[in-house]
């Protein structure tokens, strides 16, 4: 077995697991045998049914995958296979992201002789983690967690002043997964603070996790609240979103909105 083949056999196999761990079920298509993808994963909640193409390095190298005509039930899960267990890292797209980036690609190198659809490796960090994509997700996790790239509603007791602190933040990693009782390292964004000090690292010792927000001690004495952010919580907390109300309740996509209108912090 040649290495490229070792390391997408065993690209496979780690994505199945995965998979498995966060409730979905999974069968293996036989790989090139099968025109559509690697995997056929299934939703025990929904019955659902969904195609994972698998994609494997084994350094950081450009990562070749083939556009296809659009079908909302393809994704990819794209894996950096680590010698270390337990290293490895996961990039998931939904087919429209992952044929965008190998357009982009294409439009950056104009004169380009295309002979294979690739993109570059570091295209597709936008995406690590990003389980979410996958169909059925808040079904079978209907607890609150972090997960970069997204933005989130953030509250600190005690603030600055008498009340406490409120801020849009965005989330860029989280390691490991938010556990009740565990410590983990949430790196964010939070353009309340100044320029210059909008990144952070919070060390946070969860507390409590419900269905829509999380609470934990970050510093001794000071409590920090997680929460998926709406459109009446920036109205509520942020100046700025106050005087833009109407602006800002009509966003069909708030997350996006979001990253364009503090794209100068994020």
């Amino acid at each position: 077995m040649t290495k490229s083949h070792k390391t997408q056999w065993t690209a496979q196999f780690l994505v199945a697991a995965e998979l498995a761990r966060r409730g979905y079920e999974v069968s293996f298509t036989m790989g090139n045998a099968t025109p559509i993808a690697d995997l056929m994963v299934g939703s025990p909640r929904s019955g659902r049914m969904f195609w994972v193409d698998v994609k494997g390095l084994s350094s950081k190298n450009a990562w070749f995958l083939k556009r296809q005509a659009t079908r909302p039930d393809l994704f990819y899960i794209l894996v950096l296979v680590d010698g270390a267990a337990g290293d490895d890292r996961f990039f998931i797209l939904d087919q429209g992201e992952a044929n965008q980036l190998v357009e982009d690609y294409i439009a950056s190198h104009p004169g380009m002789n295309v002979v294979v659809d690739s993109f570059n490796w570091s295209d597709a960090l936008p995406y690590e983690n990003c389980w979410f994509t996958l169909p059925d997700w808040d079904l079978l996790h209907p607890h609150f967690q972090l997960f970069p790239g997204r933005w989130y509603a953030y509250e600190m007791q005690p603030g600055y002043g008498n009340g406490p602190f409120h801020s849009p933040v965005y989330v860029k990693s989280v390691s490991p997964t938010l556990k009740r009782g565990a410590l983990s390292l949430v790196e964010l964004i939070n353009p309340g603070y100044a320029a210059g000090v909008q990144d952070q690292v919070i060390e946070l010792s969860t507390k409590q996790i419900a269905p829509d927000s999380c609470w934990g001690v970050w510093k001794p004495g000071r409590k920090v609240w997680f929460r998926n952010i709406t459109a009446d919580w920036l109205i509520a907390n942020c100046a700025w979103a106050k005087r833009e109300a109407e602006l800002t309740r009509d966003q069909s996509d708030l997350q996006q909105f979001l990253s364009q209108r503090l794209v100068a912090q994020a």
